[in-house]
Order: structure tokens, then C-alpha cells, then sequence
């Protein structure tokens, strides 16, 4: 991985669009938003330690947590902080993007899951993955020490927008990116 990052962290980058719709009104779309999360690199037969459970269990998808430490994941640390905000979306947009990865840190060559949570203020709704419109859609940037595998979106369900039955998110959403570190990682000190 001769582009990634010397030392001590993976930063993986994505690209985001999504749009948030109301009753009444579209609001503009954010169309391809770059963002990224960074997570610290360890030495294979480092513990690790699964973050955020509750996001990344119910997808029944499990990698690298815990491996080569007898099953025993690392304790105490806080998570990898959440992605900086999306450039480029205004303030008062009413979605918040953020992602985060399912352990912490990670080994050279393993493959872990970051997840892209879009909180959505009431009363809107952002368009489903394979909804007409501006359909929510993210991506993994190849590169840096990295490489993505197909995204991962949860089920939508159907409201009537305009007075048309359309496929949408609200609320809080997690969309799932699988990654593979490279094998060639530095791990920091």
C-alpha cells in the first residue's frame, strides 16, 4: 500500500448523495459528499475490540473482531471518533451524516465494516437505495491502504411523497461498507 498513510492510521474515504424530502417539498440533493473515518493500525495478533454492536450485529456479517486473541476482544479505549462533517452541506440541512468502524483498531489484511449512520430530522425522509428521485447511495474510495466491497443498505419502506408510493429512509439509518485493510499496512508504535 504504497498510498496509504505511513505509521499509524487507515483513513478510509466515501462518497455520499442522499436528498431529504418532506410532505410538501425536495430540498436540494447533496450529491457525491466526500467524507472519511480514520482508525488506528496494530500489529497482526493485536486485540481488538468490536465497537458499536448493536449497528453491526444485526447485519449477521462478522470479520476480523476478536480473531487471533483466543475469541477475547481488547477492553477499555473509546471508539474511533465519528467523521468530521460532510463538506459541503449546509448547516441547517435536516441530515446529519457520520460513520464509524466496527472495531477498533485494525490488523494489516483485515476486513471490518464502517458504517454511514444518516440521522434524519422529522418530518423528512431521504430516498431509499433504489428509489426513484435521488436514491441515498454510498461508496467506498479506493485507495490509501484500503479496498471497498459492495455497499450494504437496509431495507426501506414505502410512504407517499407527492402523491406517489416511494421507497424512503427516516429516522436513524446505517448503511454498511465492507473494507479490506491492505496486508502491506505499517501499524503504529
Amino acid at each position: 500500500a504504497a498510498d496509504a498513510k505511513p505509521g499509524t492510521t487507515l483513513t478510509v474515504k466515501l462518497r455520499a448523495t442522499y436528498a431529504a424530502c418532506d410532505d410538501k417539498r425536495c430540498l436540494p440533493p447533496q450529491m457525491d459528499r466526500a467524507f472519511e473515518v480514520t482508525v488506528p493500525i496494530v500489529a497482526p495478533g493485536t486485540p481488538v475490540k468490536p465497537l458499536r454492536p448493536e449497528v453491526f450485529e444485526p447485519a449477521g456479517i462478522r470479520f476480523d473482531a476478536g480473531a487471533g486473541t483466543g475469541g477475547k476482544p481488547a477492553s477499555g479505549g473509546a471508539p474511533a471518533g465519528a467523521a468530521a462533517k460532510v463538506a459541503g452541506v449546509p448547516d441547517d440541512y435536516p441530515v446529519r451524516v457520520a460513520a464509524f468502524v466496527s472495531q477498533e483498531p485494525v490488523r494489516p489484511g483485515a476486513r471490518f465494516l464502517v458504517a454511514v449512520e444518516f440521522v434524519v430530522e422529522e418530518p423528512y425522509h431521504v430516498y431509499g437505495s433504489k428509489s426513484e428521485g435521488t436514491p441515498t447511495a454510498v461508496k467506498g474510495v479506493a485507495g490509501g491502504g484500503f479496498s471497498p466491497a459492495e455497499t450494504i443498505y437496509p431495507e426501506s419502506h414505502e410512504v407517499t411523497l407527492f402523491n406517489t408510493p416511494t421507497k424512503v429512509y427516516e429516522k436513524t439509518v446505517h448503511v454498511l461498507v465492507p473494507v479490506t485493510a491492505a496486508r502491506d499496512l505499517a501499524p503504529g508504535p
